[in-house]
């Protein structure tokens, strides 16, 4: 008799049960272009946000059973660099806030 084959592989994880990644990566990219406009114009209140954005990546990458208030966060910082800049020479703030939205829209 031979012996059953073994598995040289781990399995997947179901769906629901992995984590985001476009949300985090989203927030990150558009983050980054933030803090860029803000060392640009020397807008302290646009690197704080940007600052607080690299934050979020985190939590919304790993603080899964938050994910509403996370996005709910980053849209309010996504805002804020809006009010007080041009969101991350525009492109930043529009993939930060479509981060937020999927952090928002994403199931556990």
């Amino acid at each position: 008799m031979s012996a059953p084959p073994r598995r040289t592989y781990a399995p997947s994880p179901p769906l629901a049960e992995r984590k985001p990644l476009a949300a985090p990566a989203l927030v990150a990219v558009g983050g980054f272009l933030i803090f860029l406009e803000a060392l640009f114009y020397g807008e302290w209140i646009l690197l704080f946000a940007a600052l607080l954005l690299f934050v979020m990546v985190l939590l919304v990458r790993h603080e899964l059973h938050h994910h509403l208030a996370n996005g709910i966060t980053v849209l309010l910082l996504v805002f804020v660099s809006f009010a007080f800049g041009s969101g991350g020479f525009l492109l930043g703030g529009i993939l930060a806030g479509i981060g937020g939205v999927l952090a928002i829209a994403w199931k556990p």
